[in-house]
């Protein structure tokens, strides 16, 4: 899979689970502890998120994306 597969897939579950929550973006980056701006790149599939967000995302979400990534 490459990087931009991976943004993508990325994208569309940050932004379910973003939408299961009922979050707007800015709530949904404070839960994240991420600034607003690079979630919202994130939603979009701009941006692969590094190593260190990827972690404090899987925690916080209680997901395993880099299992996920891997896939």
């Amino acid at each position: 899979m490459t990087r931009e597969e991976k943004a993508k897939k990325l994208a569309k579950l940050l932004e379910y689970e973003r939408l299961k929550r009922g979050m707007t973006q800015q709530e949904f980056s404070e839960l994240l502890w991420i600034p607003r701006s690079s979630v919202t790149s994130y939603l979009l599939g701009n941006t692969l998120p590094g190593a260190k967000k990827i972690k404090i995302i899987s925690q916080k979400l209680n997901l395993d994306i880099p299992k996920l990534l891997i896939e």
